[in-house]
């Protein structure tokens, strides 16, 4: 699949004396309108338009490299929409998570006396399912060196690891009465999951508790290829040879232009100079700064 994203539609564009190409996904608000749409749509449309991703699991340090890996396999083959981890200075969160299609009903019955759908008791299930696979110490080690690999050498490694669970299901608008809200919150704190409708991520970006992410692949032998580009990278070139991080042309040719120096990256040099250049190119960049600033 050919990269997607802001930066390819937009960016790369201007650098090749394009008009700006108008993405035929739509943000969240506008698709939740689309009637009919289905969970795929829904699963581009947070792909595309990260600020509504719900990172529902967060930290002070936030999400590593600020990636989102998506169609993330599980070691029981079961796929999961979205993974990602978040760090602090002590612990490395993963977070697993499963989107539904919005127009699937949360509740049956009378308001006063609510019971979950069908659709729903399934979806939780799943999520759960994920969880009873992951207490076989051989699958969860196996998703934990998954999930180390995009972090190189880093320091982190060494942290204590957590898997963590969200599920994004219905709309705000059900929880209708006392008796609705009072089961979904009681979800919420007890079944181990963490449960957000498509009105909290909306609401979410309104409060201004938005990212921008970039949406990655993972492929066998834990390579990662970016599926939608929707901001510069955030020191992967630091942590990740040649090899680990695969890029396409485009990705490279417009990453050049944004001064990284993939060339030196490719012939086996680690960007940690601002996560651009090698420190070999650290002089030469010292005595520009010089120059210019005499």
């Amino acid at each position: 699949m050919a990269i997607a994203g802001k930066l390819i539609e937009i960016d790369l564009q201007v650098l090749d004396g394009l008009p700006p190409v108008v993405s035929p996904i739509l943000p969240l608000p506008q698709a939740l309108l689309a009637r009919g749409a289905g969970e795929e749509a829904f699963q581009k449309s947070l792909a595309r338009h990260t600020e509504f991703f719900p990172l529902i699991v967060d930290t002070h340090h936030g999400n590593w490299h600020r990636w989102v890996i998506a169609k993330y396999e599980l070691p029981s083959k079961l796929i999961t929409d979205f993974a990602y981890v978040v760090t602090t200075s002590v612990e490395n969160k993963i977070v697993l998570v499963e989107i539904e299609d919005p127009e699937k009903p949360m509740w049956v019955g009378a308001a006063h006396k609510p019971s979950k759908s069908a659709p729903f008791v399934a979806a939780l299930e799943q999520v759960e399912r994920w969880r009873s696979d992951l207490q076989n110490p051989a699958y969860r080690q196996q998703v934990i060196d998954d999930m180390a690999a995009m972090m190189g050498q880093s320091g982190m490694l060494q942290n204590d690891w957590t898997i963590e669970y969200v599920l994004v299901y219905g709309r705000s608008a059900e929880n209708n009465s006392m008796a609705r809200k009072r089961m979904y919150a009681d979800l919420a704190r007890n079944s181990g999951i963490k449960l957000a409708t498509y009105d909290h991520l909306i609401t979410a970006n309104a409060n201004g508790q938005t990212r921008i992410h970039n949406v990655v692949k993972m492929s066998a032998g834990r390579s990662f290829s970016y599926a939608y580009l929707n901001r510069e990278p955030n020191y992967e070139f630091s942590y990740l040879a040649n090899g680990s991080l695969l890029l396409d042309a485009n990705a490279a040719r417009l990453f050049t232009s944004y001064g990284y120096n993939i060339a030196a990256w490719r012939n086996g040099q680690s960007l940690q100079v601002n996560g651009k250049q090698p420190l070999t190119a650290l002089p030469q960049i010292v005595a520009t700064v010089l120059t210019s600033n005499p």
